[in-house]
């Protein structure tokens, strides 16, 4: 029987072995698709905290599976507590948000502008909903804000009880071999008709959580 050489057969199992690394992540995937095409509600606009709840778990899971280790990012250092803008107005919310949006990229990096928030605010859509810290620091954590890019789709738009933004981004998520999703959507926040403030958040995707799954791309 012929047997092949030693450079090629450890070249093989290397090849066997990531092959197999991939079939796991890719398995892992498909389970958080196959997740949401059973609940009870498949009609529900896809949010970004649902997903989180979803990819949270390839994360740890991968993480273990792979023998890798998360580059989590320290919450503390940003978005800390500041005196709070009372009665800012609407010109001042739109440069504020504008910027979180263009320079800090807040969907990606989690570095929000603090002091234009109720610190009651909720992140929130119809499954879960997450306190202003919580998704702080859970989005500060899950992304690579290096790898990922956020685009902001025309204008901000203000009134008195809400700010409004289109949105178009490519997420690289802090598991092994990175892989980067692209969705776009919508962001409304509602405002405190007593302070100006923003007491919720709510992301709309334009995409639904399987169709963004499927368009990951491994990066590193």
């Amino acid at each position: 029987t012929n047997s092949l050489p030693a450079e090629e057969f450890v070249g093989m199992k290397h090849l066997h072995a990531h092959m197999l690394q991939l079939f796991n992540l890719a398995f892992l995937l498909v389970g958080c698709v196959q997740a949401w095409s059973f609940e009870k509600k498949p009609t529900i606009v896809s949010t970004r905290s649902s997903f989180l709840k979803n990819i949270a778990v390839v994360s740890c899971v991968s993480a273990g599976t792979f023998g890798g280790t998360r580059d989590v990012a320290h919450a503390d250092s940003f978005s800390p507590i500041a005196e709070k803008r009372i009665g800012i107005s609407n010109d001042k919310l739109k440069e504020i948000i504008k910027s979180d949006m263009v320079d800090r990229q807040f969907l990606a990096s989690g570095k929000l502008t603090r002091e234009v928030y109720d610190e009651s605010a909720l992140f929130k859509d119809e499954i879960d909903t997450y306190t202003l810290p919580k998704w702080i620091k859970g989005t500060q954590a899950l992304f690579v804000t290096g790898g990922s890019s956020v685009r902001l789709v025309g204008d901000v738009d203000v009134s008195s009880s809400e700010v409004s933004f289109l949105f178009d981004e490519d997420l690289m998520f802090n598991i092994p071999f990175k892989p980067v999703v692209k969705l776009s959507g919508k962001v409304v926040l509602a405002r405190s008709a007593d302070t100006g403030l923003i007491t919720s958040y709510r992301e709309i995707w334009d995409q639904s959580v399987p169709t963004v799954l499927k368009s990951a791309k491994f990066g590193g």
